[in-house]
């Protein structure tokens, strides 16, 4: 969103930023900015506004006023499910249905997110003996090796990232003799038929109305069985995720043991990484890409939190930013992938105002580079982000216009990030999404702590968001993100 003077200024005058850099006093952190605390608010109230929009016809009321009070919204919920209800089972497959138990389902995500947590004692006790053996390791590996071994490990085991149709995940998990559902199937093989089922249409409650018995019968038929198969799914993903969970303790717990035998001299280097690139492909690409399609390509440094770095490449980059990709999930027609990406330039521009430093000039580079700004220009590009200037107001300061290589635009998304904050969004319905304030946090030790609301595909249609979620990069992590934000290294990492 592009501002104009006064939308801007509404923010920078009136204290937007509502709360400045403060440690926490429980865990000595320095929050750069909270989650706003009103986020669940939000949701459902936008939540709810959604499925006002598309339900007032049936209860006969006018869609005049713009917001409705919890009471309306529970007794509109009540009456739309006793509506629904009295059709017939065959409508309850229907968006208006589902829209009316959204809160159920976000419950019962939360359920679904407990996690075993502990490790036998006898078993601690051997970890910390030899752990290199729990990391598949001899005794004389290099920090560097042990390192790349925990990112690799936790890129399968981490229960975040567990995917029941990754086939070496099953077999890391399940182990490599076949297993089998508690109907007796094998999973491989019950896994391909799925794979080959497509969702069964979902009709509306005017659409039902005009159908047969005989079709209605039919259609609901079609939906239990497919629901049928996603309980089974959950039901292999559920096991999935205990046992994982099980394996990720065991080898985090080795991880920080065996760190624990080298120095911080060691530790603190930035070994054990290598740019690896990834094609990223889907059955629902494919078809809007035609038969020339590639796939959609990028570069990434694994990291040993809950994320990894990312710069896109290949004929399809739009984007010139290294960036931090995390919230990993189910995307919608594109299979499982992190779905929020924090640019790493910006965000480490917005961390030194936020602080009140200078705002380094390397920040800048790559804008300097993109509209080939003198030296006198640039400084007067830093001068003015420091000044909280408006995007608009830096763009007609520069002279900058749009030409055949260069956009204005760039340049505006930059100074709004640097100066408003990181957020992370969500998508509302299936044309629209929503933004909220990222939280950021860095430890005592030096690492990173992202606060934010996760969400699946599974639920986007019907709620726009669903549990809290923290993501924590280790210092390391951080100190990778420095380095490729403030550019010297950058072309020295690809060589590591």
């Amino acid at each position: 969103m592009l501002y104009d003077e006064d939308y801007w200024k509404c923010f920078v005058d009136t204290g937007f930023e509502s709360r400045g850099p403060h440690s926490d006093l429980k865990t000595r952190n320095l929050v750069l900015q909270e989650m706003p605390q009103t986020n669940e608010e939000e949701r459902i109230q936008r939540m709810r506004s959604h499925m006002r929009e598309g339900l007032d016809s049936m209860l006969g009321r006018s869609s005049k006023e713009r917001y409705i009070s919890d009471a309306e919204a529970e007794e509109m919920s009540r009456k739309i499910k006793t509506i629904i209800e009295e059709k017939g089972p065959a409508f309850r497959y229907t968006p208006e249905f589902f829209k009316t138990i959204a809160d159920e389902r976000v419950r019962r995500q939360a359920y679904k997110s407990i996690e075993l947590t502990g490790i036998p004692n006898e078993e601690e006790k051997d970890i910390l003996k030899n752990p290199f053996k729990y990391l598949g390791l001899p005794n004389t590996t290099t920090f560097d090796q042990i390192r790349a071994a925990f990112i690799s490990y936790s890129k399968v085991y981490h229960p975040d990232i567990v995917n029941p149709q990754n086939k070496r995940q099953r077999e890391l998990i399940f182990g490599i003799k076949p297993y089998k559902l508690e109907s007796g199937e094998n999973l491989d093989e019950w896994l391909k038929e799925i794979a080959k089922q497509h969702p069964p249409e979902t009709k509306s409650v005017g659409e039902l109305d005009k159908m047969t018995e005989k079709e209605r019968e039919n259609y609901r038929n079609e939906h239990e069985a497919y629901h049928i198969l996603e309980e089974k799914y959950e039901a292999v993903k559920t096991e999935m995720r205990v046992r994982a969970t099980k394996k990720m303790q065991i080898i985090t717990k080795a991880y920080k043991a065996a760190k624990a035998l080298f120095s911080e001299q060691v530790t603190s280097g930035l070994g054990g990484f290598e740019w690896e690139r990834v094609i990223q492909k889907s059955d629902f690409l494919q078809s809007l890409g035609g038969p020339d399609f590639d796939g959609f390509q990028y570069e990434s440094l694994p990291l040993e939190g809950e994320g990894e770095i990312r710069r896109d490449v290949g004929r399809f980059n739009s984007s010139r930013e290294v960036y931090l990709a995390y919230d990993f999930g189910e995307v919608y027609l594109g299979g499982p992938d992190y779905m929020q990406r924090l640019p790493l330039k910006k965000f480490f521009a917005w961390v030194e105002l936020r602080q009140g430093r200078e705002l380094s000039p390397l920040l800048l580079d790559d804008i300097v580079e993109y509209y080939e700004l003198n030296a006198d220009k640039a400084e007067q590009l830093r001068v003015m982000i420091m000044n909280r200037e408006s995007p608009n107001f830096i763009v007609d300061a520069l002279d900058i216009e749009e030409v055949e290589k260069t956009h204005p635009n760039y340049l505006r998304w930059f100074v709004e990030f640097a100066l408003l904050g990181p957020e992370f969004s969500h998508l509302v319905g299936q044309r629209d999404d929503v933004q909220y304030k990222l939280g950021v946090e860095f430890t005592k030790d030096d690492g990173m702590l992202l606060k934010y609301v996760t969400q699946e595909s599974e639920y986007n249609f019907w709620c726009c968001g669903k549990m809290k979620q923290t993501a924590h990069f280790t210092p390391e992590d951080v100190k990778m993100m420095t380095v490729l934000a403030y550019g010297p290294l950058l072309n020295q990492m690809e060589k590591i």
